[in-house]
């Protein structure tokens, strides 16, 4: 029952169904699934010898029944022997490298993020910036057009006063400038 159920999961992900289908090609997708079931069952075996693949002194001197004791005398040559091959056996393990790489790809992925969050901030203050530089640009522009405009009062109150110099030089305001 279990061969159908994933039978019907499996042809379920690729759009078909599975009542549809004749009874012969039941019975190959049946022989399939057991060749699945199969290789999943293999690969689980694989995966739990390589799990328990690790070399430590303790393991060796119990498989060769010797005592600890002999693995660490004669300078350790035994005890650094085995730890030597251990590490060459870790280096080569699949799930200890498919481990290495997942973790090099972690710290990858969080440089990326920082990176983006850093790219994102960068936009931001180039565009507070640009807003900044516009506004201190109008703002520039608003003063020119002041100050022009206070020249031009300047030169009329000159000329108004040039004016009523001329047409009437004892008139108070010109007279209370001069004290």
């Amino acid at each position: 029952m279990d061969n159908e159920r994933a039978i019907k999961k499996n042809l379920a992900t690729i759009g078909e169904d599975y009542d549809t289908i004749s009874d012969s090609l039941k019975k190959h997708l049946v022989s399939i699934q057991d060749i699945v079931n199969r290789k999943v069952e293999e690969q689980c075996v694989a995966i739990k010898t390589l799990q328990d693949s690790d070399l430590s002194v303790s393991s060796v001197c119990s498989e060769l029944n010797i005592s600890r004791n002999t693995a660490y005398r004669y300078n350790g040559l035994l005890r650094r022997y085995i730890e030597s091959c251990s590490d060459q056996l870790a280096d080569s393990n699949p799930l200890a490298i498919v481990e290495r790489l997942k973790n090099e790809n972690a710290e990858k992925q969080k440089q990326i993020y920082l990176m983006l969050d850093r790219d994102i901030d960068i936009l931001s203050l180039k565009s507070t910036i640009n807003q900044r530089d516009r506004l201190l640009q109008n703002n520039k522009q608003l003063l020119e057009q002041k100050n022009n405009r206070i020249t031009e009062l300047t030169k009329d109150c000159l000329q108004l006063r040039i004016a009523l110099e001329q047409s009437n030089p004892k008139h108070p305001l010109i007279v209370f400038q001069q004290k």
